[in-house]
């Protein structure tokens, strides 16, 4: 038992010293005033999921504390790659926020190029926070425009005219693909783009406005885009027949100025007391009525107009018939 009670006595010795070391080190922290470090959480806010190539966009880095007490310091590391390919990383310095937290706000232009991106936030810890990680990702995709053209503005009621739209890509060396759909009163149609282009004929469009809306339905590489278009469809001019019946009903005709020529007239003088058809005075004792002509060539705008001999003519009796060689008529507004 003697010797039973020597080996627990030597055991105890040699942990003894183990002890006193430990101890040691934690009298050493205490004094020194040493304190862990508190954990932090780092959060990324990215703009969107998808953002336009070759943009400048805005990213927010916000550090908390998790003690809530403590606000942290320091610097955040931003870096931001497309394709396993750092394009952009720089040091940005925290600015307090309200409560335990701080923010770092990156104004960064993106790459040109689309495609996929991911974004690193990695906060570099101080005396009294750990260090800290967040991560955000995002697509890259080229701008787009859409235009509309018109083969014959304004066009004529019920005329048919033909729409070209057109989108056009950011990059000059993409060809946008996909669909543009196209939108009216009475039309709702999802045309494919060949080359860039899509058209959409019209028939017999009525007179008035018409009013379309066009959207873009791109493909994978590029954004959305829209526009809206107005064709101005006006009255259908008349054909000659519509003309000559307009003219024959009393509507007025736009022409002025015109001249009528006679050729072998036939032509009833009167006094001047006696009003003729036409209330036309060859001088200032007699009208004139045209009775026949053997020939005419012309035209004139209205019935009120002032026929004028050629020659004059002396005063012929009451209903006296008097046979002009040629006469010619001065057409009035």
């Amino acid at each position: 038992m003697a010797i039973s009670a020597m080996h627990r006595l030597a055991s105890a010795m040699r942990v003894l010293p183990l002890l006193v070391l430990t101890l040691a080190v934690i009298a050493c922290a205490a004094a020194s005033g040493a304190a862990v470090k508190a954990a932090v959480t780092v959060s990324l806010a990215v703009p969107g999921s998808t953002l336009t190539a070759g943009s400048t966009q805005s990213f927010n880095v916000t550090v908390q504390s998790d003690d809530g007490l403590t606000v942290p310091t320091g610097t955040v590391n931003l870096r931001i790659r497309t394709a396993n390919e750092t394009v952009h990383e720089q040091t940005y310095h925290l600015a307090r926020a309200t409560g335990a937290g701080s923010t770092a706000t990156a104004r960064i232009v993106l790459p040109s190029t689309a495609g996929s991106f991911g974004v690193d936030a990695v906060y570099n810890g101080d005396e009294a926070h750990r260090t800290g990680f967040a991560h955000g990702s995002g697509t890259l995709l080229y701008a787009s425009s859409l235009s509309v053209t018109s083969s014959r503005t304004p066009s004529r009621a019920g005329e048919d005219v033909e729409l070209t739209f057109t989108v056009t890509s950011q990059n000059p060396s993409a060809t946008p693909t996909g669909h543009v759909r196209v939108r009216s009163t009475t039309v709702d149609r999802l045309l494919p783009l060949s080359n860039g282009t899509a058209k959409l004929p019209l028939e017999g469009l009525t007179r008035g406005r018409h009013d379309f809306n066009a959207d873009y339905w791109p493909d994978t590489l590029h954004l959305r885009s829209g526009t809206i278009f107005r064709q101005e469809v006006e009255k259908a001019a008349l054909s000659a027949t519509q003309a000559t019946d307009a003219a024959a009903h009393g509507q007025p005709d736009t022409r002025r100025g015109r001249s009528l020529f006679l050729g072998g007239p036939i032509a009833e003088g009167r006094s001047s007391d006696d009003v003729s058809p036409f209330g036309a005075h060859a001088d200032g004792r007699t009208t004139t009525r045209l009775i026949a002509a053997t020939s005419l060539v012309g035209s004139w705008s209205s019935p009120a107009s002032t026929f004028m001999p050629r020659r004059e003519i002396a005063a012929a009796p009451a209903r006296a018939s008097v046979l002009f060689g040629s006469l010619s008529a001065s057409m009035g507004p």
